[in-house]
């Protein structure tokens, strides 16, 4: 972080009404702060644009072997990326607080895109393996 400043005292001016002091700051990120920031920005969008695709293809495509290969890993993998996420932005050196432009570009669409795709999953999931249970035991009955 550069941190430049102004004092300005006005006491020593003859024509000055009153005696103030006044400080100016400006404080800007490095280029390699604002570098790391794009990095993560980018990173956390290419993990959740490649789990939205997976859950995607598994669901709206109808993939059942993506479903079946799978085990609660996936799930797993997924809702960690919920914690991981806000854990990432804090350790940012000079991270402002929540609320400014790259939170609302970045970390918030993509939490709400990870918890969707883990809940589909998840549910998809569980279906897949009811159905299974429910196809054993009318085997079973067949039998």
């Amino acid at each position: 972080m550069k941190v430049r400043y102004q004092v300005n005292p006005t006491c020593l001016y003859d024509d000055a009404a009153g005696c103030d002091l006044v400080i100016q700051l400006w404080v800007t990120r490095t280029g390699l702060v604002k570098f790391c920031v794009f990095v993560v920005f980018g990173i956390n969008w290419f993990v959740t644009i490649a789990l939205f695709s997976l859950t995607g293809e598994s669901l709206l495509l109808n993939r059942h072997n993506i479903l079946e290969s799978t085990d609660i890993f996936a799930v797993c993998f997924s809702g960690e990326s919920l914690f991981a996420l806000p854990s990432v932005r804090s350790l940012l050196p000079g991270v402002p607080g929540y609320g400014c432009a790259l939170d609302l570009l970045g970390i918030l669409p993509n939490m709400i895109i990870i918890t969707l795709c883990t809940v589909f999953f998840a549910i998809s999931r569980l279906r897949l393996r009811y159905r299974h249970r429910a196809a054993a035991a009318a085997a079973a009955k067949d039998q």
